[in-house]
């Protein structure tokens, strides 16, 4: 399919949500939403931008981006609390300045840690800010972001980025998170954006999905934690059903038809290859 079509259906859909909120059982559902998981972070370091260039040019449907704030409120893609993992740093992420954070080294460690795929321009990769990652890649491409630990006014300031480069009215962004104030938060103050509430284990059995649907378009969910009749229960209360980290083929390939309608990957050319595969008659 090329890009062009995956832009269309993706519009699509965001527009009837936004003016209706509702999926009737006729609407034909798009395909299957190709979400790179912190970029193609199977090929290259997590949250880098040669992580996202190559998950662009894996056709992604979206670049799944971990949101987080520096100490002095700069929007930076970074996944965990500590920096020793994925940086040359120590401490917390939340402590540390932007100019500090990017005298860091954020991909020498993959060399590391994957030899068999070790590339020497990842050494000295910086964590980017969200604004680089925006205008660094396409655009037409479309952002899947979860919004983590902020400070207060992040909301604000986020939605005046996302106006900024025109994310919101182009339908080319997808909030989510696993904290329901958050996105109920960022529900009233511009209802346009499609969210994604995020379901820890224990909440899956007593969420009130109905509740879940006044503010949100959909659920995610550890793929390993999903069957065909979870699925079926979500979809049922008007929600699309979401499934990460999912980078078996045979994993793919159960979830789709079970009617999940996106999966996060860490190896979207993957996923592209097994829709494909589908497709055929």
């Amino acid at each position: 399919m090329k890009k062009g079509n995956r832009i269309t259906w993706v519009a699509l859909y965001m527009l009837m949500w936004a003016t209706s909120n509702f999926l009737p059982e006729a609407f034909i559902d798009p395909p299957v939403f190709n979400i790179a998981h912190r970029g193609a972070s199977g090929h290259a370091p997590e949250h880098t931008l040669p992580a996202y260039q190559q998950a662009v040019e894996m056709q992604t449907d979206y670049i799944e981006i971990d949101l987080q704030q520096t100490t002095d409120g700069s929007f930076v893609a970074f996944h965990d609390e500590e920096l020793s993992r994925t940086t040359s740093g120590q401490g917390k992420l939340k402590d540390i300045t932007i100019d500090d954070l990017k005298a860091l080294d954020a991909g020498s460690w993959f060399n590391q840690l994957y030899p068999e795929k070790s590339n020497q321009d990842y050494k000295d990769l910086q964590v980017p800010l969200l604004e680089e990652i925006i205008q660094c890649l396409h655009p037409d491409v479309s952002f899947y972001i979860e919004i983590k630990e902020t400070k207060e006014g992040a909301m604000d300031q986020l939605l005046a980025l996302l106006n900024k480069y025109e994310l919101i009215e182009s339908n080319r962004v997808v909030l989510q998170s696993f904290d329901e104030d958050i996105l109920k938060k960022m529900h009233e103050l511009e209802p346009a954006i499609p969210l994604v509430q995020l379901i820890h284990q224990d909440r899956l059995s007593s969420i009130d999905y109905q509740q879940v649907y006044e503010y949100a378009i959909g659920a995610g969910v550890a793929h390993s934690l999903l069957n065909q009749q979870r699925v079926k229960q979500i979809r049922q209360a008007g929600l699309l059903v979401y499934a990460y980290t999912v980078n078996k083929e045979e994993d793919m390939k159960r979830l789709m038809e079970w009617g999940v309608k996106g999966l996060f990957t860490d190896y979207p050319d993957r996923l592209e290859h097994v829709k494909k595969s589908l497709d055929k008659p």
